[in-house]
């Protein structure tokens, strides 16, 4: 094979990795921002979760402090 070849193959193949390095960025930047969204989604949730477990404590007293008075 000639110089000139093996440097055009050599020049392929920095420019495949070139290529392959900006998919991979790109690909790590789109599942970084689909980390955070599922982050802040399981934040929202747990913060929902523990309104919800709240509020059924407070229902529970309230019955039982109805079933006092009433019994």
């Amino acid at each position: 094979m000639e110089e000139q070849d093996e440097l055009s193959v050599l020049f392929e193949q920095v420019e495949q990795l070139i290529e392959s390095n900006r998919q991979l960025r790109q690909e790590i930047a789109q599942l970084k921002r689909a980390a955070s969204e599922s982050q802040s989604e399981r934040e929202r949730l747990l913060q929902h979760n523990e309104l919800a477990r709240k509020k059924v404590s407070e229902m529970i007293a309230r019955l039982k402090a109805m079933e006092h008075e009433h019994g």
